[in-house]
Parts: C-alpha cells; sequence; structure tokens
C-alpha cells in the first residue's frame, strides 16, 4: 500500500499539471469544438445538427468554433487549437484520437443539463514561405502585389524570394519560412498559412515588418528544424517556506531563508553538482523527491504551469533558471532537451575578460606594482610552468572548462576544492596542480574587485562596442549560417549550445582564443575582438561555429567518421581544417555578403578540440605552402558547392590536395 501510495505521489506536481513523464512528448491533435447548452434556452440541438451538417460540408465550422473559444456565446462554448489526450474529455479525447483529418462527431445529448458537443478533428501543422517587401507607404504595396501578379503567373516562387525578398533569413532558403503548428489565437501570417490551400498564394498582408506573400507548401517540403518549438522536458526544484501554497506543515523555513536556500542551489548546480541529485534531497514539489525534479514534458502555452516558465523556450537549453519566486516557494529549473536546432549566444563577461587577461599577463599593463598583483603574477607562473604553458592541451582539456563554468573568481575558487581527483588532468605528473590551480583561483579572488572598479569600465565599453556591431547579424542570420554549413557539409544539426564570448586580448588578436566543452551539448568559445572591426570579428566567430558545429556532429560518429565513411580515407588534420576554413569563408560570403579574406592573415586556433587537430592559416609569404594548399582547398570546395558533384568526390579531391 505504501509503495502504491508513493507511486500515486510521484505521478502529481504542485507546479505541472498535467505530468507528462513518457520518454517522448505526448502525440497531439488538432481540433475544433462547439458545446450547445440545451438546458439555457439560447440553443437547441437543432442548432447543434445545423453546425454538424455545416462542417461536414466544408463551411467554416472551424472559425465559428475558435471564435466560441475566445468570445463565449450564451449557451455555446469552443474549444480550438492543438491539444494532446490528458487535456481533453475522455469522450472528445476518444474521438480526436482515432478520427481521421477533417472527419466530425456530434455527441448525444448528455448530463442532467443537456449538452451536445460538435467537433472536428483539423490539420494540426500548416508550412508556408514568404516573400517579404519592407515598407509601409503605398510604394511598398504597389510592388508586393507586382511581385504577387508574377508569383500567380507561375514565376518560381523559390527563385524570387531569394532574389527579392527583403526578409534575409527566409530568403537564404529560397523562402522558406515555417512549420506553424495551429494554436487557438493564431492571427496574420499564421492563421493566412492555415487558411490557404495547398499552393495557394495569400497576400499581400501588412505587419511591422511590410507586406508579406505566403505560400502553403507540403510539411515535408521545409526543414523539420523550422517546426515551432513546443515541448520542453524540464527539471525543477520547488523550495517551499511556511504559509506558502501548498507547503507541508512540516516546512518550517521562512521565505528569506526558503531564497537562500534556492540561491545557493543554482549555484552548486552552475558549478557542476547534478541537479537531479540535489532535488532528491532539497525538492519540496509534490513527489519531486522521488522524481529527481523531473517536471516531464511542457507544452508551450498549454500546460498549467506558473509564471515564468515560457522561459524554458526563450533561454538556451540547459539554461538555469531562477530562483522564480511563486506563490508555491522559489523554483529552480532547466531544459533537460537539446530543442529542435542548435543556439549561438554572444555576450560579454567580466570574469571571462579577468581571467584572460590574468592568464597572459596584461592585466595593469602585465606590471605588479602591489603585493597581490604580485601574487598573482606568481601563481599564474608556477600553473602555467605545471600546465605546460597558456595555450597547452592541459590547460584546454582542463582548465578551461572549469573556469567557463564560473562567473566569479570566488566562483573558481569553490569548483576546485569541490573537484573530486578523479577529474584531474589524466596522467598528470604534478601532485601540487590542484593546490596550484586554488593559489591562482585565490590570488584571482583578492584583486578582482580591483579590476572591476579600475579596468572593467574600459574594457566592457569596448566590448559592448564589438558586440553591438554582430549581435543584430548573429540575432538574425546565426541560423542562417548554421544551416548553411550543414547542409553543405551534409551534417545533422547536432543541437548544440555555444556560447560565444567577447574578450580583449591584444597578444592573441584575430583568434579564437578558447575552445571549452561543458557538457556533451555546450561549449564555450572565447574570441579575442582587439583592434578587429565588425567584419572580421563576425569572421572569427564564423570560422569558429563552423568548426564546433563539424566536431559536434563528428563526435556522434567517431572523430571524423562522418565525413571518413564518404571517401574511405582517412580525413584528419589539415584537409578537414581547410575545409572548415573554405566552408565559414562561404558562409560569410553568401549570408552577410562579408568578402573572403585576400589571404589567409587571419588564424583560427580550435587546438586539438576532440581530435580536429590544430587550425591555424599562417600568412602566406611566411608559409607559402599552407596558403597555396588553402587556395586549392577553397577552389576545390567551390566547385563541388557550385556543380553539385558528389561529395565522396570533392573528399577525395581535398585530401589529395592536402598531399
Amino acid at each position: 500500500m505504501l509503495a502504491t501510495l508513493l507511486a500515486l505521489c510521484a505521478q502529481t506536481s504542485l507546479l505541472v499539471k498535467p505530468l507528462e513523464l513518457g520518454e517522448t512528448p505526448p502525440q497531439t491533435r488538432a481540433v475544433a469544438a462547439v458545446s450547445f447548452d440545451l438546458a439555457s434556452g439560447s440553443t437547441s440541438a437543432t442548432a447543434a445538427e445545423e453546425w454538424r451538417a455545416k462542417a461536414e460540408r466544408g463551411h467554416e465550422f472551424a472559425a465559428f468554433a475558435k471564435v466560441c473559444a475566445t468570445q463565449p456565446r450564451a449557451g455555446m462554448g469552443g474549444m480550438y487549437g492543438t491539444f494532446y489526450r490528458s487535456l481533453l474529455a475522455a469522450d472528445v479525447g476518444e474521438f480526436l484520437f482515432g478520427a481521421d483529418e477533417g472527419q466530425v462527431v456530434r455527441s448525444a445529448e448528455s448530463g442532467a443539463a443537456g449538452r451536445v458537443l460538435v467537433a472536428q478533428r483539423l490539420a494540426r501543422d500548416a508550412a508556408c514561405r514568404q516573400v517579404l517587401v519592407s515598407g509601409a507607404d503605398s510604394s511598398a504595396r504597389a510592388r508586393a502585389e507586382a511581385i504577387l501578379r508574377e508569383l500567380r503567373a507561375g514565376a518560381d516562387f523559390a527563385v524570387v524570394a531569394r532574389e527579392r525578398s527583403d526578409d534575409r533569413a527566409s530568403a537564404l532558403r529560397g523562402g522558406a519560412l515555417a512549420i506553424f503548428e495551429r494554436g487557438a489565437r493564431d492571427s496574420l501570417l499564421r492563421a493566412a498559412a492555415f487558411d490557404a490551400e495547398l499552393g495557394e498564394i495569400v497576400g499581400p498582408l501588412q505587419t511591422p515588418l511590410g507586406f508579406h506573400l505566403v505560400q502553403r507548401v507540403a510539411v515535408d517540403a521545409l526543414d523539420p528544424r523550422l517546426r515551432d518549438d513546443v515541448w520542453a522536458r524540464a527539471r525543477g526544484i520547488l523550495i517551499s517556506f511556511s504559509g506558502a501554497r501548498g507547503a507541508l506543515p512540516t516546512v518550517e523555513r521562512e521565505a528569506q531563508e526558503a531564497h537562500e536556500l534556492a540561491a545557493e542551489l543554482v549555484l552548486r548546480a552552475r558549478l557542476g553538482e547534478d541537479l537531479a541529485t540535489l532535488a532528491r534531497e532539497f525538492d519540496d514539489d509534490r513527489g519531486g523527491r522521488e522524481r529527481a525534479g523531473d517536471l516531464g514534458w511542457i507544452r508551450r502555452q498549454t500546460t498549467d504551469v506558473p509564471n515564468g516558465f515560457d522561459r524554458l523556450f526563450s533561454e538556451p537549453p540547459g539554461t538555469l533558471i531562477g530562483p522564480l519566486a511563486l506563490p508555491e516557494g522559489y523554483l529552480i529549473a532547466r531544459r533537460e532537451d537539446p530543442g529542435v536546432r542548435s543556439w549561438v549566444e554572444v555576450g560579454v563577461r567580466a570574469f571571462a575578460e579577468y581571467e584572460s587577461a590574468a592568464r597572459v599577463g596584461t592585466l595593469w599593463g602585465g606590471g605588479a606594482g602591489s603585493t597581490a598583483e604580485a601574487e598573482l603574477a606568481r601563481a599564474r607562473g608556477a600553473l602555467l610552468a605545471a600546465l605546460g604553458g597558456a595555450a597547452t592541451d592541459a590547460a584546454r582539456e582542463w582548465l578551461d572548462p572549469l573556469v567557463a563554468r564560473c562567473g566569479s573568481a570566488e566562483d573558481l575558487v569553490r569548483v576546485l576544492r569541490a573537484t573530486p581527483p578523479a577529474l584531474d588532468p589524466p596522467g598528470n605528473s604534478v601532485p601540487q596542480l590542484r593546490s596550484l590551480a586554488l593559489d591562482y583561483a585565490n590570488a584571482l579572488a583578492a584583486l578582482q574587485s580591483s579590476f572591476l572598479e579600475s579596468e572593467w569600465p574600459v574594457r566592457s565599453t569596448a566590448l559592448e562596442a564589438a558586440l553591438a556591431g554582430v549581435r543584430v547579424e548573429l540575432g538574425t542570420l546565426g541560423r542562417s549560417v548554421l544551416d548553411l554549413v550543414l547542409a553543405d557539409c551534409q551534417l545533422a544539426d547536432p543541437r548544440v549550445v555555444v556560447q560565444v564570448e567577447l574578450i580583449l586580448e591584444p597578444r592573441q588578436a584575430g583568434t579564437v582564443v578558447e575552445f571549452a566543452r561543458e557538457s556533451e551539448r555546450s561549449c564555450r568559445l572565447r574570441v579575442s575582438v582587439e583592434g578587429a572591426s565588425d567584419s572580421e570579428v563576425l569572421r572569427r566567430i564564423v570560422h569558429g561555429l563552423t568548426g564546433v558545429l563539424a566536431l559536434a556532429e563528428l563526435d556522434r560518429r567517431g572523430v571524423p567518421a562522418a565525413l571518413e565513411s564518404r571517401c574511405g580515407q582517412p580525413l584528419r588534420g589539415t584537409a578537414l581544417d581547410y575545409l572548415l576554413c573554405a566552408e565559414a569563408e562561404r558562409a560569410l560570403a553568401k549570408v552577410y555578403g562579408v568578402p573572403g579574406a585576400a589571404h589567409a592573415s587571419y588564424s583560427i586556433t580550435l587546438e586539438r578540440a576532440r581530435g580536429l587537430g590544430h587550425v591555424a592559416l599562417g600568412d602566406p609569404e611566411l608559409d607559402p605552402l599552407r596558403a597555396r594548399r588553402q587556395r586549392e582547398v577553397a577552389r576545390v570546395w567551390s566547385e563541388h558547392l557550385e556543380s553539385g558533384r558528389a561529395l565522396d568526390q570533392t573528399l577525395s579531391a581535398l585530401v589529395a590536395a592536402c598531399d
């Protein structure tokens, strides 16, 4: 009996209703339904039958149900949108999950009040492509109408979109915009896509962006990554307090104590402790400890959850959210599934800048004017001597991932103290390494406030200026870069989160300074922007992303089996390095219009990142052989993309070009 009660408890939650704990998201169906209350006197069984007949004849029953769902009428209520079975009444769920698309059903009168339900299963998805003409005046409308006439006369939609659409992101995909999932409040482009017949072109539709011409296409004609991101698998920890909604009588902590505990758990999880393990000890949600904090699958704008859960869809997967103040207590939450596609986040962090400058000795001009500065210089020198230098494999593979998780020097001290010996560098022969790293972290902590007061204001201004120059381009077209690289290299989207941090590092200007893998699906790039133009910063980021995407995919198939299998011979080292560089240059030119580098005067140093090897392109005057090989690889790759030649033939040619 006790085991049964515990199992039932684990299936309930104060936060998420209903809980969906299956391995995959529940199946969904789209429905339009109207309930007729016969007892109200304002409607009748005859009206219900008339609407059933209209629905079967193709009359706009769905539009009527949508109005009733948002603006209930006397004696009638509506339901419209996409639902999973747990959200539906038993009779509606039984019909929907057994009905064919378009099928209509009318229930018998039920209940003492006398109620009849008319329901129709609808198409759940609508895929569309678009041409956008920016502007809000009559001239913009006239241009849109002229393009519409061309399209209806038979012009190729994809060609017109590529050449004339003002939405650069969808234009690069031949106009492919999105795969929408039917919702209760669909409007504008979404509503137009569902209202259109397959192949029909509608518009011009005016939005704040301009005038849109929209064509509905088959769902399987578009990249599945263009689907709405509507499901997230979440894990969380609720810290309750006395008087909070649903709190057990045994909970005695006050609200302030609960908030402090929640903040402490956020830090512990961010610094590497397992969230599920913490949940088993601290989660106050009903059944939460038995579920290790698992909140199951949450459907956007459908599952009954508190405010704040929408951040599961607006933040990169794996991001810790909270503590969120709720009536039930303080919540920490994290999205556990990888989402529908890879993410790129670009930003600046004070600690990233501070630690990077400290490691290469450029703080305060590199001098040691105080005792604390002298101690930092000593600790840094001792640690790097033990690791073999700031840019060695040991520094990158052991120290960088630890630093990447930290938001301050104090965090680094804490991480190093908590890191078990098993995570020390493999084969390390320096017994004092952990002690040396702690000395370095403590020296950083002693000077951190001084850095924030004296150096960070100037550095942050320069970094924010660099960030402003690329934020818009990456925000609107970053996904287009990823799509192009993956398509050209015939790789699946690895669905990774790449955090790009901009830093000022004069000794490593023009490089991707660090690559740190934080987890299987999360990594961090530090990119030096010292003395660089916006286009140069963009170039460095795109080169880094290209390498990361390929690495993430190759890791899943045995480095670099995904590409090697296509040409039957090893593709390690130079050939793969040059291929990625050539592809990055193509992406820059096609997506951003950035001209290709006249020569390889920049360098990319994703050093020994998961077997990729050292990627570095030298000045042709100093390294003519490397420059010749790079030009030859770029030529072979360009010919492949322009001619449509089989990838295995191209890869063989690339290997030959680097012999």
